[in-house]
C-alpha cells in the first residue's frame, strides 16, 4: 500500500500521471511527524533489552525508557536506558539478544520540515 502510494505520487510529480494524491495513514490522521537523531544509547554489555516505552512515545531527558539485563550477573540490578534528550523515540533493540556496543536506544527530536 505504502509503495504503491509512493509511486503513483512519483509519478504525478513528475507529470508521468495526472491527478492528485491524498495523504494516508498516520500523515492522514495528523499523528506522522518528522524527527532528527539526538542521542543515541550503546549497550555497555551483552545482555537482553526490555524497552519500558513504545517505539513513537514521547520522552523526557533522564526518563529510564528500558532495562538491560545481564544474565551473567543475575545478583544485579539491571542497567537503566534513559533518554539523553528530550524527544520521541525513534529506535530500540527489540526480543532478541543484544551485544555490547549495539546500539540499543535512539531518542529523536521534533523537526520543522521545509519544501
Amino acid at each position: 500500500r505504502y509503495a504503491r502510494q509512493g509511486i503513483l505520487a512519483a509519478a504525478i510529480e513528475h507529470q508521468q500521471l495526472r491527478g492528485t494524491l491524498g495523504p494516508i495513514d498516520h500523515h492522514a490522521d495528523g499523528t506522522q511527524c518528522l524527527v532528527q537523531g539526538a542521542t543515541s544509547v550503546a549497550a555497555p554489555y551483552p545482555g537482553h533489552y526490555e524497552p519500558l516505552f513504545d517505539c513513537g512515545s514521547e520522552v523526557s531527558k533522564g526518563t529510564t525508557v528500558g532495562l538491560l539485563h545481564d544474565f551473567f550477573r543475575m545478583d544485579e540490578d539491571p542497567f537503566e536506558v534513559v533518554a539523553g534528550a528530550d524527544g520521541i523515540v525513534i529506535s530500540q533493540a527489540w526480543g532478541a539478544r543484544v551485544d555490547q556496543g549495539q546500539m540499543i536506544l535512539l531518542v529523536g527530536q521534533k523537526a520543522e520540515f521545509e519544501r
